[in-house]
């Protein structure tokens, strides 16, 4: 997947980049813009400077895979719970959260090992 970004700031070989959606206008130096809370640390093999436009590239399989451990597999252990539970509604419910607690676990580890890593492709402008 790629996006487009503005480099804030510079720190050492990481950047932090503001991304930037295609139906925003933007200045590119406003400091009430709406996009705050869209910051990211990401690693740069280039030479950026503040204000640069980049270019931000992550591999597909590693996002799809990323979001399916994070919030695709919760869900469905959490189905499976409730179904082997099915003859007690309290029961259900508590081994659905057994195995929530499970996935979540098994996210935080998988995370570690897994980084779905935001790279800069290029600077364009």
């Amino acid at each position: 997947m790629v996006k487009k970004g503005i480099v804030r700031k510079v720190i050492a070989d990481k950047i932090l980049v503001e991304i930037i959606n295609d139906t925003t206008q933007c200045n590119y130096k406003c400091d009430d813009c709406k996009l705050k809370d869209k910051l990211f640390l990401v690693e740069t093999p280039i030479p950026v400077r503040e204000n640069d436009v980049v270019e931000l590239f992550v591999e597909n399989y590693k996002l799809f895979m990323s979001i399916f451990v994070t919030f695709i597999l919760p869900l469905i252990l959490f189905i499976i719970g409730i179904f082997l539970g099915k003859e007690n509604e309290i029961k259900g419910l508590l081994i659905g959260g057994i195995f929530v607690a499970f996935a979540l676990i098994f996210a935080y580890i998988f995370d570690k090992h897994f980084k779905a890593r935001i790279i800069v492709s290029k600077v364009l402008f």
